[in-house]
């Protein structure tokens, strides 16, 4: 982990500009900081930008290409929105009293400020948001600033005496579309709103909205909202909910789509953490990190995958009041503590793990460890994980064979459940799989089958292979259709998936001969889906016929 920059003062948030800026924003103060290896590198250790006393809430801005003393903040005072830059000596100069086209955005209180892509100001009210233009060719010399467009926010309560949180964010710098993000949540009543917008040149634009209402939470969450994130390689926002009243402490993360605008299957599994997580953050490229500070003059950031902490980051921190802050840009993260930015790429040094072939090899190997010793006992929650793990396993097996039960209170990951073995034969074992085999006969249940594809996700390519085997072409095809509705296998990511150590066992297994007729049957089902119009199926059915093509074809 690299230190970006040291700051006079404390600070409590972050704010990435660009990919050349940082801005660490305090109390009546706000440091520019330029970022390793970009164009302003070059530049002072940072640039400084002080408020007054009576400013509400700060935007800083770096106006793109201009340089690190140019940068300015616009800030909030009683209901105006004024706007101060730093000069070349580094002294703070008035710009502007008033920056803002008449009317102005909010006739009592201001809630929050941001620059988003380096050309928009957003302003937040309790109720609607403003855009308004950049004129970058003025640089930081700004005058009076334009009126993109105004977006009514939705209101989630009749009455005023409501508790509300609001999270704004933009889509990741270099995208082509300028997207932006407004959830709201509200504790009194349980509902969600979310608004996703489009930011043009001259215009702002509603892509879309949840319904006039909101929605309601989903009916097993009883917790108060922890942390939330936007996920914009998904264009999902991940919800955390948190009871550390209780005991044991109880941890849901629940998923809403911005494409649908309606809760969606949750990817996000944060039991494996040893404690509740103070925030949460998805990285530009998809990955989740979270921020542990429960720990007296220690700090601790882990990376999740599929429900395993696939790499954990220690900080210390000098004292158990200094404010700590996560961002992120591209797939690099930047933690504000106290007085310190840091950067942690993702080629930085990480712990040594076992060599592994796969991907997935090695998802399942973490899961056939059973529980993760690290230091200081940051996983002795998971001390009991075996029994509940086959608890879980029961009761997904009880849901499969029983079409009268109801489906279990969990999500269902697939990964979860398969096992690579470690010995010379380097087979895989499927803990739901095997049961219904079990309980059915060779093939299993094809009831069985069908419930347990319905409901599974994070699915392990020998799932796939072991459930198109079945030899009814009927069913075949409509496994072959569930596991493309399935969002991990959609839109080309099935070929994503690491198939070659589950193919080649796939095919020891059964023999060489099975293996080409297995081949023959998932190319005549691909047919079939195909008259039917049933693409998705079509597009998984062919993926799986090529990568067994290439094993069992490959060999003669």
């Amino acid at each position: 982990m690299k230190e970006v920059a040291k700051l006079p003062r404390s600070c409590e948030r972050l704010e990435i500009l660009d990919e050349s800026t940082i801005a660490a924003c305090g109390r009546q103060v706000v440091y520019f900081c330029p970022l390793p290896g970009s164009a302003q590198s070059a530049a002072p250790a940072s640039s400084v930008v002080f408020l007054t006393k009576r400013a509400e809430c700060c935007a800083p801005w770096h106006p793109p290409g201009a340089a690190m003393q140019q940068c300015g903040v616009f800030y909030a005072e009683a209901g105006h929105i004024h706007f101060r830059r730093c000069d070349s000596d580094g002294q703070p100069v008035q710009e502007s009293r008033k920056v803002l086209q008449s009317p102005s955005p909010a006739s009592d209180r201001i809630d929050e400020m941001r620059v988003f892509f380096g050309t928009t100001l957003v302003v937040r009210a309790a109720d609607a948001i403003a855009c308004y233009a950049l004129d970058l060719t003025l640089g930081a010399k700004v005058a009076q600033v334009p009126l993109l467009g105004r977006v009514a926010l939705q209101r989630l309560a009749l009455t005023g005496n409501v508790t509300e949180a609001v999270m704004m964010d933009g889509s990741p710098p270099g995208d082509v579309d300028h997207l932006l993000a407004v959830v709201t949540y509200c504790s009194t009543t349980q509902r969600v709103s979310a608004l996703l917008l489009a930011v043009g040149h001259a215009s702002v634009t509603v892509l879309a909205q949840t319904r006039d209402s909101g929605l309601a939470l989903p009916p097993d969450v009883n917790a108060p909202l922890s942390s939330w994130s936007v996920d914009w390689s998904r264009r999902e926002v991940l919800f955390v909910f948190a009871d550390t009243v209780a005991s044991p402490a109880t941890l849901l993360t629940r998923t809403l789509s911005l494409a649908t605008m309606e809760w969606a299957a949750s990817f996000t599994d944060l039991a494996s953490l040893p404690s509740v997580p103070a925030d949460v953050g998805h990285t530009h490229t998809g990955d989740i990190w979270a921020l542990d500070n429960s720990c007296d003059g220690l700090v601790k950031l882990f990376k999740l995958s599929f429900g395993c902490v696939t790499r954990e980051v220690a900080l210390q921190r000098a004292t158990g009041h200094d404010a700590v802050f996560l961002t992120t840009l591209g797939s690099m993260l930047y933690v504000l503590v106290g007085t310190k930015v840091l950067e942690l790429r993702e080629d930085d040094d990480r712990s040594a793990t076992t060599p592994t072939t796969t991907l997935c090899d090695w998802l399942t190997q973490q899961i056939a460890k059973g529980p993760y010793n690290g230091t200081r006992g940051q996983m002795l929650g998971r001390e009991k994980t075996g029994d509940k793990r086959k608890t879980e396993i029961d009761a997904i097996v009880d849901f499969v064979n029983d079409p009268a039960s109801s489906l279990p209170a969990i999500i269902v990951r697939d990964c979860r459940y398969v096992v690579c073995t470690t010995d010379a034969a380097g087979g895989y074992h499927h803990a739901i799989l095997d049961a219904i085999q079990t309980a059915s006969g060779e093939h299993g249940s094809n009831i069985s089958l069908v419930r347990y594809v319905a409901v599974a996700q994070s699915i392990h390519p020998l799932t796939i292979l072991r459930v198109l085997s079945v030899p009814d072409p009927s069913v075949r095809l409509s496994l072959a259709v569930l596991l493309a509705t399935k969002p991990s296998l959609m839109e080309g990511g099935v070929r994503l998936l690491e198939w070659s150590s589950p193919v080649r066992v796939f095919c020891q297994g059964v023999g060489q001969t099975q293996a080409k007729l297995f081949t023959a049957a998932v190319c005549e089902s691909a047919l079939t889906a195909l008259a039917a119009g049933a693409l998705g199926a079509v597009e998984l059915l062919c993926t799986v016929a090529d990568f067994m093509m290439i094993v069992t074809l490959g060999s003669d």
